[in-house]
């Protein structure tokens, strides 16, 4: 073969090896029916609410977010093909969720305190030992997603749940609806309480996410943690707090590229189907390409089983100089970032000065636990000596203090408890 007709060779081999650089790895489309690749869903949390009743009342629990799929944004993933590359792709999801999984159960959140509770003044509900029994009259999963109407829907069966938990316990006590006497008087005042000022859940967030498909072509689409404000209130009372949620989180898409000549390293981390962190590791194509020849056709992708890692490996016959050229860079990057470490302030720099190139996280809001106790006026007021329309403090676990003001009308500091 003379030498024009080997470079002509050689030259068309390097346009179309230099035609994979940027390009995706992996693509995402709309999972419509019988699509194919590996199907996964966007993911979005629904709050377990339970409400119970016991010889001190009502305790209504907002329990931490369990993360599940949404059928309304479905994808399937597939890989892209390259004659220069040998791609081998792991892709773990979920089955239980349909999440794309990176979920580590050591690590999940252990705050699993409720974030209210809202204890009234009832009597009558013992067992036969003389301890307090409770009874669960209220469990469901509230979705911060939901528009308002399901949003009243919901409300309007926990109302009802807790007025008809109510009438039970009037039956129960032979009360009528003029007695003016314990017991049978604190469950009338709370029964009028409630009608007055239902117990409402609600959630203050941005515009719900649009159920159309993005275009995920370019790699996979995630969801973030964005802030969701939910409140409570009931027997006029009311308390809220923020929780990291990706039910109303804009779809946004990953790419995921391989590059000429190199070898490119993605790890992408989600815990829950919510996009945790991404670092990207890919040494200069312009000092590789001098050392490796243009008959490049190697291709790795690997997975863990809790971690999303994509990897593509790219070599030739000479890949040891290639390779030698290759450590040469990675071994001065690790040095800048050695260097770099050791400055002042230790090795935890913030996000844009990270201490792994080509790294980015999302921080996940933590909902911290709350806990708001409403006590029977009567034996407030006996303790106190405030007026009877007053009513008791309000607590938050997480600061210590009172919650809508630092006193209660009463004058109290807001640090007992009704009854002690």
């Amino acid at each position: 073969m003379s030498n024009s007709k080997h470079l002509f060779r050689v030259a068309a081999v390097a346009a179309a090896a230099t035609t994979s650089t940027g390009c995706a790895i992996v693509t995402s489309s709309p999972g419509t029916h019988g699509a194919v690749g590996v199907a996964y869903m966007l993911p979005r949390a629904l709050l377990p609410v339970e409400l119970t009743l016991d010889e001190s009342g009502f305790n209504l629990d907002v329990k931490p977010p369990i993360h599940l799929g949404d059928p309304k944004h479905t994808y399937t993933l597939q890989r892209t093909g390259n004659i220069f590359t040998a791609d081998n792709v792991v892709i773990t999801a979920d089955p239980a969720t349909g999440l794309l999984s990176a979920v580590d159960v050591k690590s999940s959140d252990q705050s699993a305190r409720a974030l209210v509770t809202l204890a009234s003044g009832l009597r009558g509900m013992r067992t036969e030992g003389g301890t307090a029994a409770s009874a669960v009259v209220f469990s469901e999963h509230f979705d911060p997603g939901w528009a308002d109407a399901d949003v009243k829907r919901f409300n309007q069966r926990l109302q009802s749940a807790a007025l008809a938990a109510l009438d039970t316990v009037k039956r129960a006590q032979g009360c009528t609806a003029s007695a003016d006497a314990d017991p049978c008087a604190t469950t009338n005042r709370l029964t009028k309480q409630l009608h007055a000022q239902p117990l409402v859940i609600s959630v203050d967030a941005a515009a719900p996410s649009e159920p159309v498909p993005a275009d995920c072509s370019a790699g996979f689409c995630y969801r973030i943690n964005v802030p969701h404000i939910v409140r409570v209130s009931g027997a006029g009372i009311s308390l809220s707090d923020a929780f990291g949620l990706p039910n109303r989180s804009p779809t946004f898409v990953m790419p995921l590229e391989r590059w000429a000549f190199v070898r490119t390293t993605h790890e992408v981390v989600l815990q829950g189907g919510v996009f945790q962190k991404v670092s990207t590791e890919r040494p200069s194509s312009a000092l590789a390409v001098a050392a490796v020849p243009f008959d490049i056709a190697k291709g790795a992708v690997t997975a863990a089983a809790e971690i999303i890692a994509l990897k593509v490996d790219l070599s030739g016959k000479e890949k040891s100089l290639a390779e030698a050229r290759v450590a040469e860079v990675e071994a001065k990057s690790k040095l800048d970032i050695l260097r770099e470490s050791k400055k002042p302030g230790g090795t935890d720099l913030p996000i844009g000065s990270s201490s792994q190139p080509g790294t980015a996280e999302s921080a996940v809001p933590a909902a911290r636990g709350l806990r708001l106790r409403v006590g029977p006026p009567a034996r407030f007021d006996r303790v106190t000596g405030a007026p009877g329309t007053t009513g008791n403090p309000v607590e938050s676990v997480g600061s210590g203090g009172v919650a809508n003001g630092g006193k209660s009308a009463g004058g109290n500091d807001g640090k007992k408890e009704a009854g002690k």
